[in-house]
């Protein structure tokens, strides 16, 4: 069974199938499943942020590092890494914990994927290069489940040399931010990632594909006065003399 089609039979089971509470959209499900890429040998895990530990592990977790998946736990987990990987490890973990907590808006923090690598020694003794992967999880009410998927690869056969930092994907195509070595690197890159609401951002994006404001307005069924609102809202942010000037500030931000 593919490590897809273990993980829909796992949500299937655990949560559709039996605990209510705890169902996950369909929607986010498939958006989650859009975002998994795994490009070698790999395995999955639920994170419970309540309990702290780690709920349920794909049995392809014993090919990967050796870990009986009945017996796994994160100890096992910390005893396998490798020990130069520790510190790195613990930098990694702090710039995700800013990244998701501090910055990003309750709003925004189911979008985002978080990547990263470190080595893992397997049972065997051999060295691991692991790409990580996690999303936060949300139920059918876009409420947080205190749950984390993560994803694991093993991409040795790819490379040896471990990525220093850490990147975070947008599924829907908006701003990404990759390879971030430091949580200094971070806040200067995210200074400005919560400066526009998301209807500012998509009536910015139409003006700066030329639409007129009569026409956003047709196209978001939203009034023409709430679209001169919108932009003049935005060009208060930071004193914009017009629309194109704030345009250029933020195609220079990445934000289009």
């Amino acid at each position: 069974m593919s490590v897809k089609a273990e993980l829909l039979k796992t949500f299937h089971d655990r949560y559709t199938g039996v605990d209510q509470s705890y169902e996950i959209s369909s929607e986010a499900l498939k958006q989650m499943m859009s975002t998994i890429y795994a490009p070698g040998p790999s395995f999955y895990a639920i994170f419970d942020f309540k309990i702290k530990r780690v709920e349920c592990v794909s049995n392809s977790i014993k090919e990967v590092l050796g870990i009986d998946p009945d017996i796994f736990s994160m100890d096992q987990i910390m005893e396998q890494l490798h020990e130069d990987d520790v510190h790195h490890m613990g930098k990694c973990q702090e710039i995700i914990e800013l990244f998701t907590m501090k910055i990003l808006s309750r709003e925004e923090r189911p979008f985002y994927k978080r990547t990263f690598q470190y080595r893992m020694i397997h049972l065997d003794g051999s060295i691991k290069l692991l790409l990580h992967q996690s999303k936060l999880l949300y139920d059918i009410h876009n409420n947080f489940m205190g749950k984390s998927f993560i994803l694991v690869s093993d991409i040795s056969q790819f490379t040896d040399k471990r990525s220093e930092g850490v990147s975070f994907l947008d599924g829907r195509g908006h701003q990404s931010y990759h390879n971030v070595t430091s949580t200094e690197q971070l806040l200067n890159l995210t200074e400005n990632i919560n400066e526009l609401s998301e209807r500012e951002l998509e009536i910015l994006r139409l003006l700066s594909e030329g639409h007129k404001s009569k026409e956003i307005a047709s196209m978001l069924r939203i009034s023409y006065d709430t679209v001169r609102t919108h932009r003049n809202n935005i060009l208060k942010k930071r004193n914009f003399k017009n629309i194109s000037q704030a345009i250029a500030h933020y195609i220079r931000q990445g934000f289009l």
